[in-house]
């Protein structure tokens, strides 16, 4: 009986395999976080929009601010007057150093916010989110939370996006694999 001839095994090379899965991890979690990150801005806008946040029932607008807004003929409902703050909020990504990028929700830090007229303010939009966020006892505005709330949302629907990206990791490594080292 005739033996067949003798082929040493197969290895991948390891710098391949290992590129591989880290470009293939980047991706999938690039992608699935952007997506995970702008699905969380248009539900926080829309939280806003629909008044859902505790502190927007609890402290109520004065009646002088009301009386003000109704006057200059804008929207009536906390944070939307002009709906240039729900707008405003946005998917914002930024590189921290190679191999490592932010993605976070927010406004860009040059946006100024606008007065009841539409007309821009001196102030940027993340000071005014801080002072309703906190309140202001200078300015008499009580802290109208909803960054902090919304905060506490996305970290709870970030555990199931973790289980995701690994599975999505693990299935696109897979084809990647199989695809490079044919």
């Amino acid at each position: 009986m005739k033996l067949p001839k003798y082929r040493p095994p197969h290895v991948p090379d390891f710098r391949t395999v290992s590129r591989v899965l880290t470009r293939t991890a980047r991706n999938v979690v690039f992608v699935e976080v952007m997506a995970f990150a702008n699905e969380r801005a248009m539900a926080f806008r829309q939280r806003i929009l629909d008044q859902e946040f505790e502190s927007f029932e609890t402290t109520p607008l004065t009646e002088h601010y009301l009386a003000r807004k109704a006057a200059a003929n804008v929207d009536l409902r906390t944070m939307i007057a002009t709906q240039h703050y729900v707008d405003n909020i946005r998917v914002f990504t930024r590189i921290e150093r190679p191999g490592r990028m932010l993605i976070y929700i927010g406004f860009h830090a040059r946006t100024l916010a606008r007065d009841l007229k539409g007309r821009p303010t001196q102030f940027h939009l993340f000071e005014v989110a801080r002072v309703q966020e906190l309140g202001s006892e200078n300015a008499h505005i009580p802290p109208r939370p909803h960054w902090k709330p919304e905060q506490v949302r996305i970290q709870q629907a970030s555990r199931a996006l973790r289980k995701t990206l690994v599975r999505k990791i693990v299935v696109q490594a897979r084809k990647e694999l199989k695809r490079v080292l044919k």
